[in-house]
């Protein structure tokens, strides 16, 4: 034990020999605190002399590439490590912290790394340049060192590169700099109110910054134009970070406390360009300036935002119409928050960093960013607001119209002469530059992934699907955006957007005065090959119910899924009342006879609304796949859903003329509106009129919405079925996860109503129309 102790006492000494720079000696505190090593030197003495003569080589190299930076500079550690961050750096202190913990090379060369990027708050064009200098040995010796060596000397020359051109233009900053002269680039202004504008400037070091004029009534008296980057939620202006190294220190002119940020230093890049703006004659000479966050608005979404909106409380009326529409779950919106978004969004699109690493003030959340509303969410709100406007507008004449064209007249007055009559009412047409485009870019799509294809398509947007994962569908946002070149003065902007389980991929084709059109990509089919045939998965459902194995189903390898979904419903209060104990079958077409309504249209399908039925024939069961579709029904059976639900209020003369006009629209040959593909821009949007009017007619038909009536009837085939048994009164719904829901038929017809999208559309190829809902 005594040699022990001795060899400790020796090793020790080692350690504490003194070093040579001074302002190292803290590290080798670090060491002596090291109590692993304390236990290896029991363990192992002999590796632990060792391991200390190894660390020890390690701290002086560390040691000599510090002392080599700062030789000759007058610079002193303790100089750049001030904690308070008044005259220090944060990156730098971190760096600082670290090699005072491990005393390495690459420490050293992480802190070399960090010195170069605080030279601005060092100041002093000669210390600067001697640093540069000295920095230029110790990459050398890094680059020496290994494989990690050479690659932080690469770092060290690329700041070293930075700083140099920081160095030039303090040097001619402090040689020859006059406001009145020194060159500055105004990209665009906004007027806020009636107090404040900012301009956007052109910067060197920093890319694009806005700067306003300050008021003289906060910390300080004198009236400065001052960088800041957006409004937070809070309503503030976000202003330059204490952190940044062009914050000058100040000393407050109201409580006399010493404060870093807001303030540009002296010799800076931005205080040059802030001294420069109002010694060039009048600020805003020679730049575009919006004289309000409305007018902005209202220009870049010209064709959303109605041109005769005459102040920013139209907009405001017009996004919160739109957040009802769309059942967003944020609150209305004040005018304070559309001209705050305003701003934020003409910031972006002129690429400042809006909320960024420059300020210290996005914390709360900044609007159309990350609070009140995202930028795409503004965007979606201010459509759905269009659409609500021009629904309540034409709702009245519209409808006249209709009710009209059902008053007995010649043969010759058709669908074509009505929509003529309405069609400025139902839609503005689309660009063709912009249509041109969104060619081009589903061109583009497909040849990135080549199983995509167009599944549906508006006048104003377009799905996409099997485009694959959300990182597929990502990639090639990025890559298109990248690469892609839009013709003429349209422009492309992406959404890439995921919240929990949703997520929007989209691109947004944009022009000047014209409706913008949306792109939606959507994962499709692609990477969904292990899921179940719905129609077959309900045999391994019955077999779930009844614990045996009855049917064949969609497969043995599906037979967890369907136990899971059971499962997931046993304990729910319909299943224990109703549904407990009993026993279920498939139920077939078999002796299922339709309604003369039906037959009278030339419906032949019998197929039951039933999926399964219990042996006693009490509980009749539908079962669908959660996000599927709860109706697809070509011309014949959407004309009799049509004629069993309206048959009940309107004459039959009404419902059998619509009814007729339903079918032969629906018809391929004689319709002529089921196909868009292979169509000029004008005949697609001719089509897509005609089919609006269809649908808007069948759901609104005398003035009255008949939408849960057709949801009902779609549903459950009530006015279809001579036999009780293909009419379902339970509804079971199910998902990939293994989870059930279990409704009566009456709750699941109000749920559907509530939330289904309902449209016609084309069946592909030479096969028609179709009345397709989906929840």
């Amino acid at each position: 034990m005594k040699q022990l102790d001795q060899l400790v006492n020796m090793v020790e000494d080692v350690m504490n020999e003194p070093v040579q720079v001074s302002e190292i000696s803290p590290f080798q505190a670090a060491r002596r605190k090291d109590r692993d090593w304390q236990k290896l030197v029991r363990q192992d003495p002999d590796k632990a002399i060792k391991q200390r003569e190894m660390e020890k080589a390690q701290a002086l190299q560390a040691q000599t590439a510090v002392s080599q930076v700062l030789k000759d500079t007058g610079i002193t550690l303790a100089q750049l490590a001030d904690p308070t961050g008044i005259t220090g750096y944060p990156d730098l202190v971190a760096a600082s912290e670290e090699l005072y913990k491990e005393p390495t090379l690459l420490a050293a060369g992480s802190w070399v790394l960090a010195l170069l990027g605080s030279l601005p708050v060092i100041g002093g064009v000669g210390r600067i340049a001697k640093v540069v200098d000295n920095a230029s040995d110790a990459a050398r010796t890094l680059r020496k060192s290994g494989e990690e060596g050479a690659r932080m000397a690469d770092k060290i020359d690329s700041g070293i590169s930075k700083a140099r051109k920081e160095m030039d233009a303090m040097s001619r900053g402090v040689r020859a700099f006059n406001p009145k002269t020194y060159p500055i680039k105004k990209i665009e202004a906004l007027r806020m109110d009636d107090d404040y504008y900012y301009i956007i400037m052109k910067t060197e070091f920093d890319g694009n910054i806005p700067f306003y004029r300050s008021s003289g009534t906060g910390e300080m008296t004198t009236r400065e134009w001052l960088p800041f980057f957006g409004m937070n939620d809070k309503q503030q202006l976000m202003k330059l970070s204490g952190k940044h190294p062009s914050a000058s220190v100040q000393k407050s002119a109201r409580d006399g406390r010493v404060f870093k940020g807001k303030y540009v230093r002296r010799g800076s890049e931005l205080s040059n360009i802030s001294r420069a703006i109002p010694a060039q004659g009048s600020p805003l000479k020679g730049v575009k300036i919006w004289r309000s966050p409305g007018e902005y608005l209202l220009n870049r979404y010209k064709g959303i935002i109605p041109s005769d909106t005459k102040s920013v409380q139209g907009i405001v009326d017009q996004v919160n119409r739109g957040i009802k529409k769309l059942n967003l779950k944020v609150a209305p919106v004040s005018a304070t928050d559309v001209e705050n978004i305003a701003v934020n969004i003409h910031m972006r699109s002129n690429g400042v960093d809006v909320g960024g690493k420059m300020t210290g003030m996005a914390g709360s959340g900044v609007p159309g960013v990350n609070a009140i509303l995202t930028q795409p969410q503004f965007y979606d709100a201010l459509e759905a607001g269009a659409r609500s406007m021009k629904e309540n507008n034409t709702a009245t004449e519209l409808d006249q119209l209709v009710e009209n064209f059902f008053q007995p007249k010649s043969r010759a007055f058709g669908l074509e002469q009505l929509v003529e009559m309405v069609e400025q009412m139902m839609t503005e047409a689309v660009d063709e530059d912009i249509m041109a485009v969104v060619d081009d870019l589903f061109t583009a799509i497909v040849a990135l992934q080549p199983e995509a294809k167009e599944k549906s398509r508006t006048g104003t947007s377009m799905v996409v699907t099997d485009t694959g994962s959300r990182k597929d569908r990502t990639d090639i946002l990025n890559n298109i955006i990248s690469t892609f070149v839009p013709t003429g003065d349209v422009t492309i902007e992406i959404v890439d957007e995921e919240v929990g389980n949703s997520a929007t991929k989209r691109f947004i084709v944009m022009k000047p005065g014209a409706k913008s059109f949306k792109i939606n990509l959507a994962q499709g089919s692609v990477g969904k090959e292990n899921i179940p045939n719905p129609t077959k998965f309900e045999g391994n459902l019955a077999n779930a119910l009844n614990g045996n194995e009855e049917y064949e189903g969609a497969g043995e390898r599906f037979n967890g899924l369907a136990n899971d979904i059971i499962d997931s419903v046993r304990g729910s209060f319909l299943y224990n009342e109703k549904l407990k104990g009993k026993t279920f079958e498939k139920l077939d077409q078999k002796g299922t006879e339709l309604t003369k309504t039906y037959k009278k249209e030339g419906v032949k399908s019998r197929e039951p609304k039933t999926d399964l039925i219990s042996s006693d024939g009490s509980i009749k069961i539908s079962v669908k796949k959660k996000g599927g579709q709860f109706v697809s029904a070509q011309g014949p059976e959407a004309a009799a859903i049509f004629n069993s639900v309206i048959d009940k209020t309107l004459k039959q003369e009404s419902t059998g003329t619509f009814a007729e006009m339903i079918k032969r629209y629906f018809d391929y040959e004689q319709g002529q509106i089921s196909q868009l593909k292979g169509k000029s821009p004008e005949e697609q949007e001719t089509i897509r009129r005609k089919r609006n009017f269809l649908l808007t007619r069948m759901l609104y038909h005398g003035a009255t919405n008949r939408q849960e009536d057709i949801v009902r009837e779609a549903l459950l085939g009530e006015n279809k079925f001579e036999n009780e048994d293909a009419i379902p009164n339970y509804f079971l719904i199910w998902d990939m996860s293994g989870k059930g829901e279990l409704y009566t038929a009456n709750q699941f017809v109000k749920m559907v109503t509530r939330k289904a999208k309902i449209g016609v559309r084309g069946r592909g190829g030479v096969r028609g129309l179709a009345l397709r809902g989906e929840v």
